[in-house]
């Protein structure tokens, strides 16, 4: 049954302090809309990889292979039926005679319908049916923008030249983001300068597949499977693309999730600290209860009332706050994202969020609370009376285990692995060991080797740092805590951006020329020079494949069906 008295004494005890609660309680609204924010926003994403699958693929099934077909490959592609569509890819530089401009671009060489499912946005919207026939091009956006290119003019990709009918906006298989890297331009595969795919040119050749409703397209992968490898296939389905989807992006908002976890923790321990100077404030108030008769437990569920009261309406705050961060997301991460994101909320991630946020604050507050059980009634006749230290509490290391068991079960539930929630748990356990150090190290430090010298406002600031109901511990772990996780964002941050920054190093060449035979090599070194740019080196190349492995052909690799590299044996060294 539950014990009105002990509710209407704790609303009444907390009069006077609960403003200052409730701004100890904005760390803990953060960590739980943090949370809410990104498990719902991750679980969205997610439905609408799923719901849009097809639309990521744009066709039922995809093959591909990095050299034009075989006949017998043509053959068993006949042989599949279904609406077919030819797609070539390769990287060429496309000339802009108005402006006299040149970029690297990754051309798009199209035959048929494809795709089948979802659309090529162009502006004007007409443009994507209209380039399929006569020599027109589509040019992506921003390589339009870059170089002040105008709907009317031409690019010559090769040695022919096509009318830019339309402005790329999107595709299917490829966010907006990824055009940014490496912008794309479509051409009809009838109107391509057969001479960009000459022998040694590195070119994907794409089939791409619709077939009638009901028959299944990975059934039939499964069974042709071992055809496949044997032709040198690759292929795509439906399946696959939502898996890989699913598996990158559910990788990225975990991670965010973990980081969202660290905020947290962060309001967690803003409420120890601010449960605990409520509670040094209201000893005298617990000691005069307990001489009016009342026990130890229910003076104590009086002050575990207001730190549960305290969890609700943070955890509520930061759901509702988390939910409304939602729906911001898909506007600012639009361009990055592979499919629309439709808003919706994700239940159990609020469910998750609430739960979290309880549980962090009752486990964090208990610590201090756990003190009000040894108060002892001849508190309120003797203030001299020292509270009962809480280390001695053997209750006290049981609040610790359920600390560390959550800690580590959500960690293992939010990351992509257990074994990487576990690692990750093991980190933040031992920032919080190095920290704890560090503040008992200070607290040691001001104790023992305070120069007596000083000025009084230093020995007065610092002596503060030891004295009785000192919280250093806890304000370096809130600090501490906080610049672990601003460090790890940035160093994160500076490990990715160092990845794209490598390539741009003094010394590291900005164009590469391949495919210079012997006799030219002179010539274009030459060239190249009286241009006034240098030769930073000039490196020999052999193509090759692998023929054998340990004794055993690639051929016989690929039969057998238990080994599976096939990138490295069919990869071109």
């Amino acid at each position: 049954m539950i014990d009105f008295w002990i509710l209407k004494m704790a609303w009444r005890d907390s009069r006077g302090s609960r403003r200052r609660l409730l701004l100890f309680l904005a760390s803990m609204v953060l960590g739980v809309a943090a949370l809410v924010a990104i498990n719902s926003f991750g679980a969205s994403l997610k439905q609408a990889v799923d719901d849009e699958a097809k639309t990521l693929l744009g066709a039922d099934l995809v093959l591909s292979s990095n050299r034009p077909f075989t006949e017998a490959a043509e053959a068993l592609i006949d042989s599949l039926g279904g609406v077919q569509s030819r797609q070539v890819s390769f990287s060429s530089m496309a000339l802009f005679p108005r402006t006299g401009d040149t970029r690297l671009a990754t051309v798009r060489a199209l035959q048929g319908d494809y795709p089948y499912y979802g659309e090529i946005e162009t502006s004007p919207a007409q443009a994507a049916a209209a380039f399929r026939t006569g020599r027109n091009a589509l040019v992506d956006g921003t390589l339009m923008e870059q170089f002040d290119i105008q709907v009317g003019d031409s690019v010559r990709i090769g040695t022919r030249s096509y009318l830019i009918t339309g402005r790329l906006e999107k595709t299917p298989r490829e966010s907006a983001a990824v055009m940014l890297f490496s912008p794309r331009i479509y051409v009809p595969l009838e109107e391509l300068d057969t001479n960009l795919l000459q022998r040694g040119s590195r070119a994907d050749y794409e089939v791409l597949f619709q077939f009638e409703e009901g028959r299944d397209a990975e059934a039939l992968v499964e069974e042709l499977k071992p055809v496949f490898r044997e032709r040198r296939i690759g292929f795509d389905t439906i399946q696959e693309v939502r898996e890989d989807w699913d598996e990158g992006l559910t990788n990225l908002y975990k991670f965010l999730a973990l980081v969202g976890f660290i905020a947290l923790l962060l309001g967690g321990l803003g409420v120890a600290s601010a449960v605990h100077v409520y509670v040094k404030q209201r000893i005298e108030t617990v000691a005069v209860l307990r001489c009016l008769g009342a026990a130890g437990r229910r003076t104590f569920a009086v002050y575990l009332s207001q730190a549960a009261a305290l969890g609700v309406l943070g955890a509520l705050v930061g759901c509702l706050l988390g939910v409304g961060v939602q729906t911001l997301l898909p506007r600012v991460l639009g361009d990055f994202l592979p499919v629309p994101i439709d808003f919706a909320v994700s239940w159990s991630a609020v469910l998750l969020g609430f739960v979290v946020g309880v549980g962090v604050t009752l486990a964090f507050a208990l610590l201090p609370l756990l003190t009000v059980r040894r108060v002892s009634p001849l508190r309120a006749l003797r203030a001299s009376v020292e509270v009962a230290e809480g280390g001695r509490d053997p209750l006290r290391w049981a609040v610790f285990a359920l600390l560390a068991a959550g800690l580590v079960g959500f960690a293992v539930v939010q990351a992509p692995y257990p074994v990487v929630g576990l690692w990750y748990a093991g980190g933040v356990a031992v920032v919080f060991g190095l920290l704890a150090l560090v503040a008992k190290g200070i607290i040691w430090g001001a104790r023992r080797f305070l120069p007596a010298a000083w000025a009084y406002p230093w020995r007065q600031g610092l002596a503060n740092l030891y004295r009785p109901n000192n919280q250093t511990l806890v304000l370096m772990l809130a600090l501490g805590l906080g610049t672990f996780l601003i460090a790890s964002l940035f160093l994160v941050q500076r490990t990715l951006l160092a990845q794209v920054e490598l390539a741009g190093d003094a010394g590291r060449p900005d164009a590469v020329l391949f495919d210079i035979q012997p006799s030219q090599l002179e010539g274009v070194a030459e060239a190249v020079r009286a241009e006034g740019l240098p030769v930073l080196d000039q490196v020999p190349i052999v193509s090759m494949r692998l023929h054998a492995v340990k004794g055993r052909t690639v051929d016989d690799l690929r039969a057998d069906t238990t080994f599976d590299d096939r990138w490295a044996h069919n990869r071109e060294y």
